[in-house]
């Protein structure tokens, strides 16, 4: 489950759930009703309290960027969102046309998706790797209940079969890990796949 914001699981709440602004200043995330939002003073004085020349968050998708004027929108994987005399904080987003689970009637945001690669010596100035999702969209089953709000949390796992997918049906006296292949655009033309989970290679 996500942290609840209250008790000891405040700081997983914020650090889960804080927006950058354009703004400087720190106060409460009133978009979200959870977290906090803080400006780009907030950002250069963590990074120079702390020794640091980047910050790369996630969990801000082209949803969540809509209609918010402040920042780029999140259509190209990535964005920066306070570029300082200290440092930068970079957002990613790793998932290509989102929403994936929906039907194909209803609208998509077409973005991109990104991955940020650190290379040595300057692990504070990443290159992204972009990436678009498969066309046409192969068929896929979510793991969770589309129909139900806030069925994408994490509840008491049921056991799954090797495609990953729950049988609703099935005793759940065991579990089992599952692995998940995903197809990546390889350098020159063609697909990767790299499969994730505990059956990975």
């Amino acid at each position: 489950m996500d942290p609840n914001g209250t008790g000891a699981a405040r700081l997983a709440t914020d650090v889960l759930w804080s927006d950058p602004l354009l703004d400087p200043g720190f106060q409460f995330n009133t978009t979200r009703n959870i977290g906090m939002v803080f400006g780009p003073d907030v950002t250069q004085r963590f990074l120079e309290e702390n020794g640091l020349r980047l910050i790369l968050r996630s969990h801000e998708g082209p949803d969540a960027r809509e209609g918010r004027e402040d920042l780029s929108p999140m259509t190209e994987g990535y964005t920066l969102d306070h570029d300082t005399p200290a440092g930068r904080l970079m957002t990613v987003f790793s998932a290509p046309d989102y929403p994936q689970f929906m039907p194909e009637s209803h609208a998509r945001y077409n973005n991109k998706a990104a991955l940020a690669v650190l290379t040595a010596p300057d692990y504070a100035a990443p290159t992204f790797l972009q990436f678009e999702a498969v066309r046409p969209r192969p068929m896929a089953h979510p793991y969770y209940d589309l129909g139900v709000p806030d069925s994408d949390e994490e509840l008491e796992p049921l056991a799954s079969d090797a495609s990953g997918m729950t049988d609703v049906e099935q005793d759940t006296s065991t579990t089992s890990e599952a692995s998940v292949s995903v197809a990546l655009p390889a350098g020159r033309g063609g697909e990767e796949v790299a499969s994730v989970g505990a059956d990975a290679p």
